[in-house]
């Protein structure tokens, strides 16, 4: 969070991350509730560390100083393999499940990222990709990718990204992990992605122009609960009240941003703008939600569901979205 003055020492910093983890991820409130409806397979992104890990950003005195940054990389790794870190895998490491027909690739793009934007992912979490890529088609899986950020993002200007967050296009590794998808899609596989981190949801398609059929689906569910932004917060809070002062339509999340449309094509500086994203966007949803995927095997395909969950007080704002089926093919 922007308003607070954290501690310098890793010490003083993993006692106030503990707290917090007990308090949000062990206590009675509905985010606990929620982790243990089903069990979970976890990878970190920038908020399991700071907002543009590894970077230094200018609201986090923090991250001003080598030793700052290492303090806090200490304590927040402590504390997320203590709580959230969930597989036999080192931190910094891919995880891979299969539930067939389904096959998961985990992603931990946020450890391993380098301050100079040549790779998201370690040396050894690439060969782990083309090794999964590999085991999907020999093994004639449904391969589903999990990583902290969109693959579907224009690259962050270099102001946006040293104040908010650079993108996945912006890194040196960006094209070996298109490529390596890429591989799955020639070999007639349809490639599901799965993502977080952009504060709104949005479910997109994505057509092959070689062979014309949806190639890749991405869906991203973000936030579960979006953190407290001092003065932006403020100014969204007025425009909704002066909107609601001259009839407008009440805005049940005046602070949460409209979703972003996704870029015409995927990956267009590695594919040539072989993969287009389907317009309009299939879904984009506002607002604090929680989203759930379902599969049904059917004929020779997997027929999918995505419900979108808003996680809202409010009777008629919290009425789930449900999209599909959508026909996965081999």
């Amino acid at each position: 969070p922007t308003h607070f003055i954290f501690p310098s020492s890793a010490a003083a910093l993993a006692e106030k991350f503990e707290a917090d983890y007990r308090r949000n991820w062990l206590g009675p409130e509905g985010y606990a509730r929620m982790l243990a409806a089903a069990p979970r397979l976890l990878i970190p992104d920038d908020h399991e560390y700071w907002n543009n890990y590894p970077s230094t950003v200018p609201y986090i005195s923090n991250t001003w100083t080598a030793g700052g940054r290492d303090s806090w990389q200490r304590a927040a790794q402590a504390m997320y393999s203590a709580f959230q870190h969930s597989y036999a895998e080192p931190l910094g490491s891919a995880h891979t499940l299969d539930i067939a027909p389904l096959s998961f690739f985990l992603a931990d793009g946020r450890t391993s990222r380098d301050r100079d934007l040549r790779g998201t992912l370690s040396p050894a979490e690439l060969g782990e990709l083309d090794r999964w890529v590999q085991h999907v088609i020999d093994q004639k899986l449904y391969g589903v990718f999990v990583s902290g950020q969109t693959l579907l993002a224009e690259p962050a200007g270099m102001l946006t990204g040293a104040v908010a967050d650079y993108e996945l296009t912006n890194y040196g590794d960006y094209a070996a992990v298109v490529r390596a998808l890429t591989r799955l899609v020639d070999a007639g596989r349809d490639v599901l992605c799965l993502t977080g981190d952009v504060h709104w949801g949005r479910m997109t398609e994505v057509r092959d122009q070689v062979s014309g059929r949806i190639a890749l689906r991405e869906i991203i569910a973000s936030p579960a609960s979006l953190v407290a932004m001092p003065v932006a917060d403020q100014i969204a809070g007025a425009r909704s009240a002066i909107s609601r002062w001259f009839g407008g339509t009440p805005n049940p999340w005046p602070r949460h941003p409209d979703p972003k449309r996704p870029p015409a094509y995927f990956a267009s500086q590695v594919t040539a703008n072989r993969f287009a994203c389907v317009d309009p966007t299939t879904h984009m949803q506002r607002g604090n939600h929680a989203a759930m995927l379902s599969f049904r095997q059917s004929g020779g395909g997997l027929d999918l569901r995505v419900t979108y969950y808003p996680l809202s007080l409010d009777t008629t704002t919290r009425q789930p979205v449900v999209l599909g089926p959508f026909r996965l093919r081999m």
